[in-house]
């Protein structure tokens, strides 16, 4: 059993509140938002040096949760820079554990093991969905994953402990002003009897860093209220984790203010081209066509990325003379490189 319940510890975390014993399960898409709010949030600004914490990685890669807790706590500047210097990193008590096939029964074992030689007072599970439940034989993946969850609640009011749990959400097309509900967390349908909260993520603009945080429940401290709460948060650029927004996201504005889908608009102060479109998995792109910084004459280059960050150059100081030909030119290649997707212009 856990010797210390860390039950006076008050960290000052977004949308979450700190309570010994309860369950949270954190969701949402690959690119959604659940890493950066889980270790810069949660450990890097939350427990800090003050609480040893037990995490686990069903999926088997803790380099890559090394790099980016390295990089949160020194800032992105100094990390890419490579000047970093060891008195400027604190020692973190976090103990990875990313065996390969991991069950619900090993993390079991593993929980009353670290809670008694290492005092841990959070754990988490990277990756729901990435844990074997085979040995649950509950005839569905939906069944499985509700009784891990169940087992993990059980563990957390044993131990006295805060374990936090990262979902996947359903991956289908989601419009970018809906939000996600618990009925969109992957193959699980029991989470509300459960999880003491559920927090969803939603990005709004990824390239400007907006999301939006989603409390199906409200926020626990206003235990009486229950109603859905919305939080407006931007990621920190150089931190890499979230603070709550200072104004509202442009999505909120009149529909005027949004950026049209499938039409050329342009940035008369860069003197940009800009075309958004969908691929074949819902997945936002835009084409940018923009003055190449290296040439002295009238060329441009031509990229897209899409909303999760990637990026595809399509051509560099192509002529300018004729921009209609130009992009023309653009969405030729587009949709050249996205077979499978239909990319209309209107007119």
């Amino acid at each position: 059993m856990s010797k210390k319940k860390y039950n006076d510890y008050r960290p000052e975390i977004v949308g979450m509140e700190w309570t010994p014993g309860n369950l949270i399960l954190i969701a949402s898409r690959s690119w959604g938002g659940k890493s950066q709010y889980v270790l810069g949030n949660c450990i890097v600004a939350g427990t800090k040096e003050e609480i040893p914490v037990a995490y686990f990685l069903p999926d088997g890669d803790s380099m890559r949760i090394r790099k980016a807790l390295l990089r949160m706590q020194v800032g992105s500047q100094v990390y890419d820079s490579g000047q970093i210097k060891t008195e400027n990193i604190k020692e973190l008590p976090l103990f990875f554990d990313d065996t390969p096939d991991m069950t619900i029964a090993y993390i079991v074992d593993r929980l009353f093991h670290l809670a008694e030689t290492k005092e841990i007072g959070m754990a988490v599970i990277d990756g729901l969905q990435c844990l074997n439940t085979s040995q649950l034989d509950g005839g569905t993946k939906e069944r499985e994953l509700n009784s891990v969850l169940r087992i993990l609640k059980a563990m957390a009011e044993a131990l006295g402990i805060v374990i936090i749990v990262k979902s996947s959400l359903s991956d289908y097309y989601l419009p970018q002003n809906e939000l996600p509900t618990i009925r969109d967390i992957l193959d699980v349908t029991e989470a509300k009897s459960f999880c003491d909260q559920i927090i969803l993520f939603h990005p709004v603009e990824i390239l400007e860093d907006f999301y939006k945080m989603i409390l199906p429940f409200g926020h626990p401290f206003f235990k009486d209220d229950g109603r859905e709460m919305v939080i407006n948060l931007v990621l920190d650029k150089e931190l890499g984790y979230f603070k709550k927004a200072e104004s509202l996201y442009r999505e909120v504005d009149t529909q005027a203010a949004e950026t049209p889908m499938y039409e050329w608009y342009r940035d008369t102060k860069y003197y940009d081209w800009y075309f958004e479109f969908l691929d074949s998995e819902g997945m936002g792109w835009k084409i940018t066509i923009s003055p190449s910084v290296e040439s002295e004459k009238n060329e441009y280059d031509v990229d897209a990325d899409n909303w999760a960050g990637d990026h595809i150059n399509i051509a560099m100081e192509e002529p300018g003379d004729d921009m209609e030909k130009l992009k023309a030119f653009a969405l030729r290649e587009a949709r050249r490189r996205f077979p499978a997707v239909e990319i209309p212009e209107k007119g």
